[in-house]
């Protein structure tokens, strides 16, 4: 599958990145949630990764929430 990345620039304050990184954490994709925050930007997927092919249908959704390396 192609990426695209596109440039963000979201005024979060460090208090509201950390907890977007802690509930996309908490509803990974690899554990029945949407969400994909293994880097420093937060990937929104259209299924679960649990079963094959719910993760072979998967597209990402939305922007991705931008960090910094190592958030959360």
């Amino acid at each position: 599958m192609m990426t695209t990345r596109h440039p963000v620039d979201f005024a979060y304050t460090d208090q509201e990145l950390q907890a977007l990184f802690r509930l996309a954490h908490a509803h990974d994709v690899e554990r029945g949630g949407r969400y994909d925050a293994r880097s420093a930007a937060i990937i929104v997927w259209s299924h679960h990764w649990a079963h094959p092919a719910t993760r072979e249908e998967s597209e990402t959704r939305g922007l991705p929430v931008a960090g910094r390396a190592g958030a959360g």
